[in-house]
Parts: structure tokens; C-alpha cells; sequence
């Protein structure tokens, strides 16, 4: 058995990371590891130093995981008993891993410029991942599973990182290099990790002369080192963790977006609220297309920086382009193209996509675009870029720009539209569109069976707490398969509390609504009310897409039972 420790610090008076995204993110890979039974998770949040301790005793550890805050020389910030930011040096953490060395075997730091610190922990632990420079959100989350995703399937460690590193590079992440390795020793080999069952032995060949430890990065001057490692450590090909097995159709859904985008100039709007099974649904589409011969990009507007990117059009539009540019591994020639002050942006990306990205290549292209209504509080955005869209869709439609029948456009949202757009404008009233719903009974059955449980097993409970929230039930069924001891009664009875299972995800939620009252105060009213009930219109989508209500039209009720228990405990009396 591998315990894992997770530590998260999350300081009231630093930057709010997404922290509970990242332990859940993990939680969600081990869970679904073909050796999950392997790995046991424990979790400390608001991480004390007095609770490293106490944890390293508790347990008998072969992984640490930080998640927080990083501030280089100075050390790793954890959180005093306020809730405030404290810092331990570099050294008091070296001291600390020193001193668990029998039995700590790998430690990852996902913290800004963590490998200041990683350095120091080497001396005694045998491998150590660290940040070079500041990681975002997004990047640290996808590294994270990419790592976990690789150990989970009993990989090595090094093998896990680089595929902790490729999941950036898949996703369109620029900061694959930021992520470092070290290991300790001359020799690259983790016995007693090997012993557990879960790693393996990773001597290389007879022969050979010992290699010192190793920083593996994406940097040039690391290349011929990382060539040399990779030959004996990793495997010509990466293996993607398909959920295929798990996958449940949603007929006649997919059929829909794959005629439809096979298309010339097709357009598909995809509509559902958060964790209704987008992605999934998506990933099935594209990843069919792909077969077809279809080439395949999809952008997540999460992974733009709402500071810099959002800023302006021009930024935005540029940053849309790199992107698409970095996924079909073309050479970035946006310069060659972009003239903001003569042409002006939109005309400088329309320009690039069709003379360029199109022109590249004989093969169609489907262009996914995912988390759309992040733009809406965006006027200045996403007045002129939704009217782009359309202008590309209608532009398929005429003779004269024939490469544009090769773009098939998919557009992906949480929540209805409800900012102002100009109807001959906006790509949301053309196209076909397509809204994920709840599972039905018979998919809830057939989502079980794909988890492995009984088919006696009553779901009825699970239905009545959960509904069918494709999310929460795969949460259950997860639990329930690597648990088989326990039931489906004992696991509904600490559902909606802070010792279940649905724990992290329940304070994501509150911790958004936490900092922002007048939707806190809105979904007050939903809870309390003892019948659907009509809400004003902004503040409904803004639920609808967190995905805690269901909404039809204008009339709110909560989406399920244990929203409506947890947020009432919450919120306090109605």
C-alpha cells in the first residue's frame, strides 16, 4: 500500500489558488487507476506546520504532495493557526524529510519556484519534483493528474513526470518546462519504491557509468541529458488513459455532433452546467473525428490569464492563435500575419487562420472551443470575437472563401446566454445545438455496471441524494468499487457533510459563493424555498453554471438533495 499525503495551504492573506480543484483532480485519477487498490490518500487543507508533524507520524508515508504558495529562497508557506500565511525555510524542511527518509520515496513541491527547496529535500529523499518559476492554476492541476494518472498505472516516477509534463503540452499549456525532477544517488533506482509493487526497478544497462542526480526539463541545455534518460527510462509511446470503458452515450447525441461536424462549415453549440460530462462527451467527438482523418484543437478559455489575455482583443485573439498554432505543431508564424494597427485584430486572426492554419494542411479542421462563457463579464472581448465566430460560419456558406467550408467550429458553455448580443452577430442563434441533461435510470444502471458494481445493488438512495448528476455518481461508484466494505447507506449518511466523499467538491462550491454574498444570498432563498422559485437573471445563470440549480426559464430549485443539505448547513437557518 502507497499512503500519499497531501498537504495544501491556501493563506488568507495570499492569492487564492484552486486548490481543492487540484486534491480533487488526484483524488479523481488514483480512483480510477487500474491500482488504485494500491494508493491510500490522506488530505491535510490549511496546513500547519504542526500538522506535517504529526501527519509524518501518523502515517507511514512513501509520497508527500504540497500544493500553495512558493516564495523561492525563502521557503514553502503553509498556514499559522489564523489562517494566515506562515513560512518554513528550505532547510527546517530538508531537516524534517531527513529524518522520514526510511520511508518517504518521493516528495512533489507544486509551488512557485519550489525547486529551490527540492534541491535541499534531495539530499535525503530519493526523487523530488520542484517548480522552476511561477506555475499557474491550470498547469499545476494538469500536472498534478498527468503525474498521478502515470503512477497509478504503475509507472515509474519518472515516467509519471514526463507524463505529468506531456498533459500540459496535450492541453496547450505553455509551462511544460517549468516542472523539474531530481534524483538522488548515481544511480537512478528506487528499490524500496520497487519493493512496494508499484514502481520499478529503473537500473540502466551494464555497463554503463553511473549518472549523477538529474534535473529533467524542457530547457535546451538539458536536451541531450533528457534524450540519454529517456532512452532507458520511458517507452516509445505514451499510453492515454481512455475512460472508454466507463463512458455511458448519450443517444443520440454523439451522432448528432459527428454529422453535423463532419460537415463543411459545421457548427455545434454544446450546453451544460459544470461536471454535467462536457469534456467526456467532447473528448468521444473529437477523438472520433480524429479516426476519420479530421484534425482536432480544442481550447479551454480556463487556461488564458483573465489579467493579460482578457485585457483586450488584440490580446485575446493573439493568445486564441498561439494556441491553435502550438496544438497543430506548426511553427509560429503570427507576425508574418498580425497587423493590429492597419488591419486591426480581427482581421489580422481571420487572416491567419484561413491563409495559414487552413492553408496548411488538405484535411479539415475542428476548431473546440470550451468555457466560452468565461467571456461574458468581458463586453469589450466578446462583443467583437462572437461576431468573428459568426463571420467564419457564414463565410463557409459563400463560394468565394472556399478554405473556411474546412473549419467546423464546436462551442462549448456552461449556461445559457444571457448577455446582449446582436442577433445577426452572435454564433449562439446559428448552428445546431446540443444540452446535456441528467443521466436517465437506465443510463445511472449502465453507468454502475461500467464501474464494475453488482447489479443488485439498489440505487434508488444514490438517485434520491444525487439525482442524475453524471459527476456525483461516478464520485459514488468509484468509492464504492475500491470500498467494497463499505455501503451505500454509510456513504449517503456523510454525503452532505464534511467527512464524505463529496467534501472537496462541496467546498469548491462554497468558497466561490463564500466570496461572492449576493449569490450566496440568492441561493439562500432556493434552498429555503419549499418550491421552485423565480430568480433574477444573471444571478440563476451564474448557479445554473456552477451546476448547483436546475433552471427552467427563470424558475430555480436546487439540482439535488445534497446540494440542498450541504448549502443549508452552510448558509445557516432560512
Amino acid at each position: 500500500m502507497q499512503r500519499i499525503l497531501i498537504l495544501a495551504a491556501n493563506p488568507l492573506d495570499a492569492s487564492r489558488l484552486l486548490l481543492d480543484k487540484e486534491v480533487r483532480e488526484i483524488e479523481n485519477v488514483l480512483a480510477r487507476a487500474k491500482q488504485r487498490e494500491r494508493f491510500d490518500i490522506r488530505t491535510h487543507i490549511a496546513a500547519r506546520p504542526s500538522d506535517i508533524q504529526q501527519a509524518f507520524l501518523d502515517y507511514e508515508l512513501q509520497i508527500v504532495h504540497f500544493c500553495g504558495h512558493g516564495d523561492g529562497a525563502n521557503g514553502l508557506i503553509f498556514e499559522d493557526d489564523s489562517g494566515k500565511g506562515q513560512l518554513i525555510s528550505s532547510q527546517a524542511l530538508a531537516n524534517l524529510f531527513k529524518l522520514f527518509a526510511d520511508q518517504v520515496k518521493c516528495v512533489v513541491l507544486n509551488a512557485c519556484y519550489s525547486e529551490v527547496q527540492a534541491a535541499a529535500i534531495v539530499n535525503y529523499i530519493d526523487a523530488v519534483i520542484g517548480m522552476n518559476q511561477p506555475i499557474g492554476d491550470w498547469a499545476a492541476i494538469r500536472f498534478s493528474e498527468g503525474f498521478y494518472r502515470g503512477l497509478g498505472a504503475g509507472r515509474d516516477v519518472e515516467f509519471s513526470y514526463k507524463l505529468g509534463c506531456n498533459s500540459l503540452e496535450l492541453q496547450g499549456i505553455p509551462e511544460e518546462h517549468i516542472p523539474v525532477l531530481k534524483l538522488k544517488g548515481d544511480r537512478i533506482k528506487f528499490d524500496q519504491i520497487k519493493d512496494s509493487g508499484v514502481l520499478q526497478d529503473l537500473n540502466l544497462s551494464s555497463g554503463q557509468s553511473p549518472i549523477e542526480s538529474h534535473v529533467l526539463s524542457s530547457d535546451k541545455s538539458n536536451v541531450a541529458t533528457n534524450e540519454l534518460l529517456a532512452k532507458h527510462l520511458f517507452d516509445d509511446t505514451l499510453q492515454v488513459n481512455c475512460y472508454s470503458e466507463f463512458y455511458v452515450e448519450r443517444t443520440p447525441l454523439e451522432t448528432i455532433c459527428l454529422d453535423t461536424l463532419y460537415q463543411p462549415g459545421a457548427l455545434v453549440r454544446i450546453k451544460a452546467p459544470s461536471l454535467m460530462g462536457k469534456t467526456l462527451l467532447m473528448d468521444y467527438v473529437l477523438t472520433q473525428l480524429e479516426s476519420k482523418g479530421l484534425k482536432t484543437v480544442r481550447i479551454s478559455l480556463e487556461f488564458a490569464d483573465r489579467q493579460v489575455h482578457f485585457s483586450n482583443l488584440n490580446r485575446f485573439l493573439r493568445w486564441l492563435c498561439i494556441n491553435i498554432t502550438r496544438v497543430l505543431a506548426l511553427p509560429n508564424e503570427l507576425d508574418d500575419y498580425w497587423d493590429e494597427a492597419g488591419m486591426g485584430s480581427k482581421v489580422s486572426c481571420s487572416t491567419y487562420v484561413e491563409e495559414y492554419l487552413l492553408a496548411a494542411s488538405n484535411a479539415p479542421l475542428v476548431l473546440c472551443l470550451d468555457d466560452v462563457d468565461l467571456l461574458f463579464p468581458y463586453p469589450e472581448i466578446y462583443e467583437d470575437f462572437f461576431g468573428l465566430l459568426r463571420s467564419w460560419y457564414e463565410m463557409a456558406r459563400t463560394r468565394s472563401r472556399p478554405l473556411w467550408k474546412q473549419l467546423r467550429l464546436a462551442i462549448v458553455h456552461s449556461t445559457d446566454v444571457y448577455i446582449p448580443l446582436n442577433i445577426n452577430q452572435s454564433p449562439f442563434n446559428v448552428g445546431v445545438p446540443i444540452e446535456l441533461t441528467e443521466f436517465t435510470p437506465e443510463q445511472i444502471e449502465q453507468f454502475a455496471q461500467n464501474h464494475g458494481l453488482a447489479t443488485s445493488l439498489d440505487l434508488t438512495p444514490l438517485m434520491a441524494m444525487v439525482g442524475g448528476h453524471p459527476y456525483l455518481l461516478e464520485q459514488a461508484f468509484d468509492y464504492l468499487k475500491a470500498h467494497p466494505e463499505e455501503s451505500l447507506h454509510t456513504l449517503l449518511a456523510a454525503a452532505p457533510t464534511e467527512t464524505g466523499i463529496y467534501a472537496n467538491h462541496l467546498r469548491e462550491h462554497w468558497i466561490t459563493l463564500r466570496d461572492t454574498p449576493a449569490l450566496m444570498e440568492t441561493l439562500r432563498q432556493v434552498v429555503y424555498a419549499r418550491e421552485p422559485m423565480v430568480l433574477e437573471s444573471v444571478q440563476a445563470h451564474q448557479l445554473h453554471s456552477m451546476g448547483v440549480i436546475k433552471l427552467t426559464g427563470n424558475i430555480a430549485e436546487p439540482r439535488c438533495q445534497l446540494y440542498r443539505r450541504y448549502f443549508a448547513t452552510q448558509l445557516g437557518d432560512g
